[in-house]
């Protein structure tokens, strides 16, 4: 009879995880990148070939090669755009109880989509799994309610999904592998985690976790019914925004930004030593050092030689010209252009051109309903109400405008400051950690205790 294997992983999700290692090394930063080591910094040919010091200059090189997260500040940037203000909400009162704890683990409703998009914008994909937080048989409703029982949303991070199967555009089995915490092996000393696989289909989900031997031991198996209904399909959810990661082109960008930037500062490393040169000296014998110099026989010649900084030029040139393709690559999210909408889209909408990231706005949009109306389900509720993120959808075309040209609109008295305000928040160029009234106050804060400046180098004193 054959092993099941239990931590067995479908091909298509093999390909999947294997398409987004780099982008997952992106965003682990630099302390990522110097850990994938020559995966994503190639050794030069001399420090291949070094006998004698073996690996020596290249861990060097790799210890002080710095990542510019361009990709990563890019994802957060588009991510904010959609997210910059809260998204409206006409729900049921018993859902909107959860929207402050929506994963129960202190995550709000746009705590947790936000981080559903981020990952979907990274990768092209990301998964929520909406339980019930109830797992015991209980005798009635009342008693259910007692138990505090409540359903609840969480993301699954792509990379520990282990298979995904769909039929009519529902998903069928759900696997998953993740780690928890070992209660056996846990005290107030040290918190012991402990691998599990969850393995979801329609009104059953199994658990098994790794034991100190490494072997795979059965832990739960329990049906799963939806408000006392038995479903064809399980209750996890995949945001798709495209068919490979939207901003994969960034990605290598940026990893040859990390190959080049290493090389550069290599080389300018090199350059700023001069190299000292004897000619008409045939062996160290010819050479006396001493205090403060050098002592040579009258035919030999001594000089630095130092590097003209051509190559150091070159390689400047080459990596400015990268981070402008990178800006270019980035902003390509924000270019109107014919999408492929649904009738619905485009009604709701009224346009037939949009930006990629309005699109995948519009799918994000669609997705969050798809969560909330599971909610509903698991509480009995009709009419579970909808999420409507139409009005963030505006920030996600360029319009061309400049943070500079809205100051100027301002204090030319052509809108408000309130109104500069909160455009600047909406476009990333400020944070929006505080209300406009509390960054009124702050500034007058500040405009009591600030020194007066100098007019000038020698003038007098300004308030």
């Amino acid at each position: 009879m054959t092993q099941v294997k239990i931590d067995s992983i479908s091909q298509k999700m093999k390909d999947f995880h294997a398409e987004i290692a780099p982008i997952k090394a992106l965003l682990g930063g630099t302390s990522a990148m110097r850990e994938a080591g020559e995966t994503y910094l190639p050794k030069f040919p001399s420090e291949a070939n070094d006998k004698e010091y073996g690996d020596r200059d290249y861990r060097n090189r790799l210890k002080q090669a710095v990542l510019v997260p361009y990709f990563e500040d890019t994802v957060k940037s588009m991510t904010g755009r959609l997210f910059y203000k809260q998204f409206s909400m006409d729900l049921d009162e018993k859902i909107l109880e959860y929207k402050d704890d929506f994963d129960m683990s202190g995550g709000s409703i746009s705590g947790v989509f936000e981080s559903v998009f981020y990952e979907a914008l990274s990768y092209s994909r990301s998964y929520i799994v909406v339980d019930y937080s109830l797992k015991v048989q209980v005798k009635s409703k009342a008693e259910e309610i007692q138990a505090g029982a409540r359903p609840y949303a969480f993301k699954v991070e792509a990379d520990q999904v282990l298979d995904v199967r769909e039929k009519k555009g529902k998903i069928v089995l759900f696997k998953y592998q993740h780690k928890v915490i070992n209660e056996d092996k846990t005290n107030d000393f040290e918190v012991v985690y402990q691998d599990e696989i969850v393995l979801m289909t329609p009104g059953q989900t199994r658990t098994w976790r790794k034991s100190d031997k490494g072997q795979w031991e059965s832990k739960d198996d329990f049906a799963v019914k939806v408000n006392g209904k038995t479903l064809d399909y399980v209750t996890a959810f995949e945001l798709k925004l495209s068919r490979k990661p939207p901003l994969e082109n960034l990605a290598e960008l940026n990893i040859e930004h990390w190959q080049s930037k290493s090389s550069q500062r290599n080389i300018v490393d090199v350059a700023r030593v001069p190299i000292l040169v004897f000619t008409g000296v045939d062996n160290s014998t010819d050479i006396e050092y001493v205090s403060g110099g050098l002592s040579i026989r009258n035919e030999a010649k001594v000089a630095y030689v130092e590097h003209t900084g051509a190559a150091i030029e070159a390689g400047q040139t080459s990596l400015d010209k990268l981070e402008e393709q990178m800006g270019v690559a980035g902003a390509k999210l924000l270019t109107r252009t014919k999408m492929a909408l649904t009738d619905t889209q485009a009604k709701s909408e009224g346009i037939k051109e949009v930006s990629e990231l309005m699109l995948y706005g519009m799918l994000l949009g669609e997705f969050m309903n798809q969560v909330i109306e599971m909610f509903g389900m698991w509480l009995g509720i009709e009419e579970a109400g909808t999420i409507d993120i139409t009005e963030n959808l505006k920030n996600t075309i360029d319009s061309g405008v400049s943070a500079q040209d809205v100051i100027q609109s301002a204090v030319h008295g052509i809108t408000s400051y309130r109104t500069a305000y909160e455009t600047l928040v909406a476009m990333n160029a400020i944070s929006g950690s505080r209300t406009y009234e509390e960054e009124e106050e702050q500034i007058g804060i500040e405009s009591e205790t600030r020194l007066p400046r100098p007019t000038s180098l020698f003038g007098g004193m300004e308030d």
